[in-house]
């Protein structure tokens, strides 16, 4: 029996474990997750986007992140129809897995390197994913717009963020940003904005990541 190719992905096995964490996953779903990590395994293989990892490597500790996230975003006070952007969206994290199961309004997947552009516009196509679109800029490229919910995992550190995005999220908007490390007393918010809350989740039962969610002071 032939080894399986390093980027196949096991949807049955991916299904069953991402069903004890979220049981409101269904199959069709998983199985565009399952297509996801396999194209990004693939691609990786040539420009490197994630660095070394494997299908469980890159679901644990990539692709689990977007799962999370649209739990929270499901209990956020976010219009029906949101206008999302993805801030240096380099692999599609987090945006893409997000759009496979929380697809409501328009994303933009925002990413100024040429070859990072080009593997969003093919899992973008290659995933079917609707009212999702490309930008090939850098976030300051934007024209000003009014977002109503702004994501960045690692595009440049928070406080260097929220004065950047402010001419892009709507007055009633959040920005969601990643981190490693819970919310101190040492930390103090940019003129003009608020932490709203922390959301604290687990990727491993001994690893814990944080959603810090911010609001403008209007």
């Amino acid at each position: 029996m032939k080894n399986a190719s390093p980027s196949h992905v096991p949807v049955k096995e991916l299904s069953r474990m991402a069903a004890a964490d979220f049981p409101w996953l269904n199959s069709s779903a998983a199985s565009q997750l399952a297509r996801y990590i396999s194209e990004l395994l693939t691609w990786n293989a040539k420009i490197n986007l994630i660095g070394k990892q494997d299908w469980l490597s890159a679901y644990r500790f990539l692709v689990q992140d977007s799962l999370h996230l649209a739990e929270l975003l499901h209990r956020l006070d976010l219009p029906e129809h949101p206008l999302s952007l993805d801030l240096g969206a380099g692999a599609g994290l987090p945006g893409i897995p997000l759009r496979i199961v929380w697809p409501p309004g328009e994303c933009l997947l925002v990413e100024p390197r040429q070859k990072r552009s080009l593997f969003l516009h093919h899992a973008v196509r290659t995933l079917d994913l609707q009212r999702t679109h490309v930008r090939t800029c850098r976030a300051g490229d934007l024209d000003p717009t009014s977002a109503d919910l702004i994501l960045s995992r690692a595009m440049c550190p928070w406080d260097e963020l929220l004065p950047k995005v402010r001419p892009l999220l709507a007055p009633n908007g959040r920005v969601i940003v990643f981190s490693n490390q819970s919310w101190g007393p040492e930390r103090i918010c940019p003129p003009g904005w608020r932490m709203q809350e922390e959301v604290p989740y687990p990727v491993q039962p001994d690893l814990i990541r944080y959603f810090w969610v911010f609001s403008p002071i209007t």
